[in-house]
């Protein structure tokens, strides 16, 4: 093939890249819902590819189909953008491959927030900082495979050593991985989504590969002898784009998009097995405007979306089938309590119980045929921690067995999978189910959070609740440890403070005013204003209510309970606690939390203290470093990480200053934390 020739041909391909990439990129910014996690990633690396895919396609149309080279300041300014796209999309597929192994050993994790400005900073960062070496060492111009990026000759082409050392190794990682799950998993989910990204992990790394090492090894494309090689990665160069598209664009969404602009029938396609059970379990408790969430197959996600979804909801029903086995299991106890023996030892905080459940173990269950063809091949491992003091801490609030039982049962539970499960709000990457009666809240923890909980707070914390029954903190009914297919993840039943009936307004207040406002102060005025759906923090509060407002007996009696909770968590060196407040305009009967009718115009009161496994320790040492260095106008003790023993004395002063009865101003004097 002549290189004249071959311009026509690399200029086609790569044009076919381009226009492919637009139509990818068109549909990402018309749909909205492509755009959810990860459609982010997925978007970045699909502009960073046209981009890439529009140099192929402009040098072959105009300089290799004319036999022309083009001037060396247009070629260097264009091989430094081209350079620096060509990483940004190595760095957002890594990005992706990063966030499907995330998701592929914990599908309920909700930190993507967290990680999302890191990705996309560090992708842009590797790239400006590759642009700006080569830049410094004037390498830009016209390379071996033809289009301007690093000149031939030029040692910087080793830089492609950074993808063959990062990129590939890792993809090579995921996609044993996601072959060895494959051959391992029952759920349907997990293997189609693997399947999925392994395709795209082998059509991006097979059409790049020869790229990378034409470039590393300096083959001359108008050498005879070499012409082979340099031809097939100008060819994989060039169609790269729109092998890579393709594989996004067989995305059934697109396909009925498409069908809908046309005006063709657009049926939803079969539901997985996930959304078809909860579809068939769907009562009365899912409202019309929930109905939508019954399938993951909307219009306005991709697959990705619907996937990572599913595998949500399927790592959510099989949690709660692992809680409901081990709850419901008859005498799990039995041998433990023949052996026990009072006062409470260190024993009873160490101790643990192991299960290993299927889906057998629901045979003396009224479970509906759905549901039994799903159990058919379900098996879980579900590890209790401290046992017995939890059995003591339910005992002690009067909660039965049967009664936590049934607030677990599957069948109820099925309808509210959806509507029930999620994290609305705040920083935290904990996922929360509600039990379908409200009643109690199951949240996921982290290795760090379980250690706390067992080495530092346990024991403090039952002889705590035992003494003083009337305390504002959460109660904690069971630490469990659940593995299901390639998912294990550490669970915590808790009391649900709320009420089961929706609350005009809820706050969590930590006494801080760094980031602590999640509405616009200027369009929101009042508190009749505000949503009902999310939780505010503490300058919101001051914005919109400054104050509770409670008789002197409830004023004092609040300030009492919390002086006394925020005594244990100083000494046990805790901090970054909240003060959950729901306002209500009805009477709250919620146990184990401070209720109270306030003076103005009868407004209720919920109050009770969360958020508690969290230590004073190295991170939240350096949390508080950096803040203090990029906030340095700021207070220290404005600042959410603080020591445990500034925390509590800020979070009580707080909490008092915006209780409004008569006797406020003695508050700060009585109520400081000793320490």
């Amino acid at each position: 093939m002549e290189t004249k020739e071959g311009g026509y041909v690399y200029g086609i391909l790569g044009l076919l890249s381009f226009i492919s990439g637009l139509f990818l990129l068109a549909a990402y910014f018309i749909l909205k819902g492509m755009r959810k996690h990860p459609g982010m990633l997925i978007l970045g690396q699909s502009l960073a590819q046209t981009i890439v895919d529009f140099q192929w396609s402009f040098f072959s149309f105009r300089y290799w189909t004319q036999s022309e080279v083009p001037g060396s300041i247009f070629c260097s300014v264009n091989g430094i953008i081209t350079l620096y796209f060509f990483f940004v999309s190595w760095n957002y597929s890594l990005c992706l491959s990063h966030e499907v192994l995330i998701k592929i050993n914990n599908p309920m994790d909700s930190s993507y927030r967290k990680r999302s400005p890191i990705y996309h900073i560090a992708t842009h960062s590797i790239g400006l900082i590759i642009a700006i070496l080569v830049i410094s060492l004037d390498s830009a111009g016209e390379s071996v495979i033809g289009i301007c990026l690093i000149k031939k000759g030029s040692w910087v082409n080793n830089i492609m050593f950074i993808p063959l050392f990062t990129y590939y190794p890792f993809s090579i990682v995921v996609s044993i991985m996601s072959i060895y799950i494959i051959t391992k998993t029952t759920s349907e989910s997990f293997k189609t989504f693997l399947i999925k990204h392994s395709v795209f992990l082998i059509v991006y790394t097979v059409f790049w590969l020869p790229v990378c090492l034409d470039l590393i090894l300096q083959e001359d494309l108008l050498s005879e002898k070499n012409l082979w090689f340099n031809q097939t990665a100008m060819v994989f160069g060039c169609s790269s784009g729109l092998a890579i598209n393709t594989v996004r664009l067989t995305d059934p969404v697109f396909i009925r998009y498409i069908k809908k602009r046309l005006g063709f029938s657009n049926k939803m396609s079969r539901r997985n097995t996930v959304a078809k059970l909860i579809g068939d379990h769907r009562d009365s408790g899912v409202s019309l405007a929930d109905e939508s969430l019954l399938t993951r197959e909307s219009i306005y996600e991709s697959d990705y979306t619907q996937i990572f979804s599913a595998m949500f909801d399927e790592a959510v029903i099989n949690s709660i089938i692992s809680l409901k086995l081990v709850l419901s299991s008859e005498n799990r106890y039995e041998d433990i309590e023949e052996e026990m023996i009072l006062p409470w030892s260190d024993d009873y905080y160490q101790q643990s119980v192991e299960w290993t459940f299927d889906g057998n173990d629901f045979q003396n269950e009224e479970i509906s045929p759905s549901l039994k063809t799903y159990l058919a091949s379900f098996k879980c491992k579900v590890k209790e921690y401290a046992p017995m003091v939890f059995k003591d801490l339910r005992s002690l609030e009067g909660l039965s067995e049967t009664e936590l039982c049934l607030s677990f049962d599957i069948m109820r539970n099925l309808p509210y999978i959806r509507k029930n499960s999620g994290n609305k709000g705040g920083r935290s990457s904990a996922f929360f189910y509600f039990s379908f009666d409200k009643k109690y809240l199951v949240k996921t923890i982290t290795k760090a959070e379980q250690k706390v909980l067992l080495e530092v707070l346990l024991p403090e914390y039952h002889a705590h609740i035992k003494q003083n029954p009337d305390s504002l903190i959460a109660r904690l009914f069971g630490l469990f440890a659940i593995s299901f297919n390639n998912t294990k993840c550490n669970l915590i039943i808790m009391q649900n403070i709320l009420p089961s009936y929706n609350m005009q307004a809820v706050f969590d207040l930590k006494g801080s005013k760094v980031a602590r406002q999640t509405i616009s102060h200027v369009s929101v005025k009042s508190i009749d204003d505000i949503l009902n759906d999310r939780i505010y923090k503490d300058l919101d509060f001051l914005h919109l209510k400054k104050s509770i407002f409670l008789s002197y007996e409830d004023g004092l009696a609040l300030k009492k309970r919390i002086h006394s909770d925020v005594q244990l968590f100083t000494r046990l060196n805790i901090m970054d606690y909240s003060l959950l407040l729901g306002i209500s305009y009805q009477e709250v009967a919620v146990k184990n939390s401070f209720r109270a009718i306030g003076n103005d115009k009868g407004k209720g009161y919920v109050i009770g203290i969360i958020d508690f496994l969290q230590t004073y320790g190295r991170l939240k040492r350096l949390e508080t470093l950096s803040k203090s260095f990029v906030m340095p106008g700021v207070s220290k003790l404005d600042i959410s990480a603080v020591g445990s023993e500034d925390y509590g004395e800020r979070f009580v002063k707080f909490i008092c200053s915006i209780i409004y009865e008569e006797n406020n101003h003695q508050c700060q004097e009585i109520f400081k934390p000793d320490v």
